[in-house]
This record gives C-alpha cells, structure tokens and sequence, in this order.
C-alpha cells in the first residue's frame, strides 16, 4: 500500500481567465477542497475558469459532481474548460458525458487564455489580482 499523495490547488488570473491547476487525487475526500477551489475560481468573475488536470492522479465521480455543478451553477457571462487532461480521464469525461457540458483539452493543446498568446507560460509577467 502507498501513501495517499496530497491533493493541493493553486490559482492564477489572467486577462480574462482564471486558472486553477490541481494535484493528487480528486475523490470524494477531496471534493469539498475541489468545490471551493472551483467556487473561488468562479467567484472571479474572469469569463473562462480553466481548471488544468495535467497533475491529477485519480478523478472520481465526486469530483465530476463539482464540475457538474459548478457548470449549472455559472451565469451566462462564464464557462469551463478542462485542460491537460490525460487520455485515461478524457475517456472517462466522455462516457460519462462531461465533455458534453465543459470543453475538454489533453495535453499541449493551445492556451489561448495565457497572457502571451497561449504559447506558454508569459516570461516575467505576474497575475493581475
């Protein structure tokens, strides 16, 4: 048996997008972190809430839950994306009908939120809180 990794969430703004990048697993222990990670995101205001789950391990139907709701839960003006998603999630988000409700992107798919055009990371820039 191996430890439990430690599941953690950072935000970043961008112009008009928030990112919130998570790690570990995304379970139903975890859900209620996930939920307010995501409420706050929204709580923004910026238009695109990017959640990026290129450093999730394990996703379950708890946190597809809080994507569910969180995406009912937006008013007009917003919408969700999920990015850096690995194949075995895409997957999953497609038989249980997510990518129906929220935009699904794998890995190196373009960024077009992100200060410098999407081409990566801006070089020096900091976000605009």
């Amino acid at each position: 048996m191996t430890a439990r990794e430690a599941t953690s969430f950072s935000q970043s703004l961008h112009a008009g997008a928030v990112v919130v990048e998570a790690h570990g697993e995304l379970d139903v222990a975890t859900a209620p972190a996930f939920r307010t990670a995501v409420r706050n995101a929204v709580d923004t205001g910026r238009a695109l809430v990017v959640v990026d789950l290129g450093h999730v391990s394990f996703l379950d139907s708890a946190a597809l839950s809080v994507l569910f709701a969180a995406q009912r839960g937006l008013p007009l003006t917003q919408r969700i994306t999920l990015v850096e998603v690995p194949e075995r999630m895409r997957r999953m988000l497609r038989v249980s009908g997510v990518d129906a409700v929220v935009d699904v992107h794998g890995p190196g798919a373009p960024r077009p939120w992100l200060d410098d055009g999407g081409n990566g990371w801006a070089a020096g820039s900091s976000p605009d809180r």
